[in-house]
């Protein structure tokens, strides 16, 4: 998957790097482990998902503005 790093938010927790996939939404990174990726649903909120293995379609978390749903991804590995 190629990615691009995009602006860091301040209020993200300290590690957390976002990068824009080319499949759309972020992949999220923390001190460099891919962790998980979110998805735009609807109304500005974003579906969350935990990454379970390299060949699964990994965990949702559930739906949540943008850096809750960071936020759920990071405290959930």
């Amino acid at each position: 998957m190629t990615t691009r790093p995009v602006p860091h938010d301040d209020g993200l927790p300290a590690g957390v790097e976002l990068s824009r996939s080319v499949l759309g939404g972020y992949a999220i990174r923390v001190d460099g482990v891919f962790k998980g990726w979110i998805h735009s649903s609807r109304d500005g909120e974003w579906n969350a998902y935990q990454r379970t293995g390299p060949t699964t379609p990994g965990r949702l978390l559930g739906t949540f503005a943008k850096t809750e749903a960071v936020r759920r991804i990071v405290s959930a590995t």
